[in-house]
């Protein structure tokens, strides 16, 4: 079975630029970067769940690191 995830992200372009040196592909997954308007497009394919699961939780750790940086140098 192959599986999809697409998540959204809207108004920061800096996580986009923050992102796209990033890319990553296994043999089970990858997952690509676009830019539409005001709003981040990743979509994560796999192969199987597992690797759906590992590539979805890295990449929403990199969004929670991104965050933090952006908290911290932004006060």
């Amino acid at each position: 079975m192959n599986y999809s995830c697409t998540i959204k992200v809207e108004g920061d372009q800096g996580l986009y630029d923050a992102l796209k040196p990033d890319k990553s592909k296994t043999q089970r997954a990858i997952w690509n970067l676009s830019k539409k308007k005001n709003t981040i497009e990743i979509k994560i394919e796999a192969m199987d769940i597992i690797a759906l699961k590992a590539f979805t939780t890295s990449m929403v750790k990199l969004i929670e690191v991104y965050e933090k940086v952006q908290k911290t140098t932004s006060h």
